[in-house]
């Protein structure tokens, strides 16, 4: 049940970070002013948002459907990236969010672009596995998801929500990970190192996260060969 339990939090991984994202398929402006798309995915330069990181990107007009030539992505990641933009069209970018942003941006002509289905799902699996690639990158983590031996699954979804929010762990956090010290990062809240201001609601679904995997340390321990799953319903981590 292993191989189950590791292969469901890449899949409720995905499918968080990729469904219902109508609203931010397209390209916005982050709190930074950085041209973003999807969930944080940042686009650096022009050319990352046809192709970023070996993921070639397809988007299509909002109008009509039609895929866009790769010289109109390059001209809307310009536009929106843009002084015009930032300084006397959207001024408050900075806090309004990315489906606001793109809101108004569509009003204003600044975005007339989205990604396909397809190119939405292949830039999310491809950030998560650079994000997996980040934790078992971390010296004594790389049994992170070995199967069977692995952190228990709720432990892996609140690490791999931390590491999609900051991209990467906190030494204290880091260390308490390693030690599958579950009880203790949620009970002192190690997971808020990551953020300056965490909000409630991601607050409570990761702290949920980090005591439910202790309560399958102690049934491990009790018993080896228990069959572990996610305790409970799945969370809305990342749209909270």
């Amino acid at each position: 049940m292993y191989v189950q339990v590791h292969m469901a939090i890449r899949k409720f991984l995905v499918s968080e970070l990729t469904g219902g994202e109508g609203d931010v398929r397209s390209m916005y402006l982050d709190a930074r002013g950085l041209v973003t798309t999807g969930r944080g995915n940042l686009l650096p330069d022009a050319g990352s948002a046809n192709n970023i990181g070996g993921v070639p990107l397809t988007w299509q007009r909002i109008d009509n459907g039609a895929v866009a030539s790769p010289t109109e992505v390059a001209a809307e990641w310009t536009r929106v990236g843009s002084d015009e933009t930032k300084k006397r069209q959207i001024p408050n970018y900075a806090v309004i969010g990315g489906g606001n942003f793109i809101t108004q941006a569509k009003k204003l002509g600044i975005v007339t672009l989205q990604l396909t289905d397809a190119s939405l799902n292949s830039l999310f699996k491809a950030a998560l596995a650079q994000m997996e690639g980040i934790v078992k990158g971390t010296p004594g983590m790389v049994d992170f998801d070995k199967i069977p031996g692995g952190f228990p699954a709720d432990a892996e979804l609140a690490i791999l929500a931390v590491v999609w929010a900051k991209g990467h762990l906190e030494p204290a956090l880091r260390d308490a990970c390693k030690a599958r010290q579950w009880r203790q990062i949620a009970a002192n809240g190690l997971y808020k190192l990551q953020w300056g201001n965490i909000r409630p609601g991601k607050d409570a679904a990761i702290k949920k996260c980090f005591e439910n995997a202790q309560a399958v340390e102690d049934q491990l321990a009790r018993n080896p060969n228990a069959d572990v799953r996610i305790i409970s319903p799945p969370y809305d981590m990342m749209a909270v």
